[in-house]
């Protein structure tokens, strides 16, 4: 029955010890913790805003070079007119459109030496612009092709 007691009355003790010693935080402390934790929140809410528009940003630039391939590979298969855009099939983008245009001889990239023609074959270059509604270009193009004088 001591040993009871005894630890009965040593746990009453500390209880009554820990009760009496702790008085709270002081008003300087609990200012620290709530700048803490507001400065971890910042960081926290501005990186994720950091991501959200480097997400945004990679979305746009994705979806522009997608079109512009589209568009490049509509150019190199399909036309063979001079002015003729890709159709709503091929290019599906309602506010987006698709220019090309053959380059003179001074944007070609072939070395002096070399003859840019050969028995009926030219090399030359081509631009493909995307354009917005207002016709900005957005984003541009140049293919190196190989076409007949004919096609020109």
């Amino acid at each position: 029955m001591k040993i009871f007691f005894r630890k009965f009355t040593s746990i009453i003790t500390a209880k009554a010890v820990a009760k009496l010693s702790f008085k709270g935080f002081t008003l300087v402390e609990v200012v620290v913790a709530m700048l803490i934790l507001s400065l971890g929140l910042v960081a926290h809410f501005s990186l994720i805003s950091s991501v959200s528009n480097r997400v945004t940003k990679a979305k746009k630039e994705w979806e522009n070079q997608h079109m512009i391939t589209q568009a490049a590979e509509f150019y190199m298969l399909y036309a063979k007119e001079k002015n003729n855009k890709p159709d709503e099939v091929f290019f599906p983008y309602e506010n987006y459109s698709a220019t090309s245009k053959h380059l003179d001889d001074e944007n070609n990239i072939l070395p002096e030496e070399v003859d840019a023609e050969m028995n009926g074959w030219k090399f030359v270059p081509m631009k493909i612009d995307l354009l917005d509604t207002n016709n900005n270009v957005i984003q541009s193009i140049t293919i190196d092709r190989i076409l007949k004088e004919s096609d020109l």
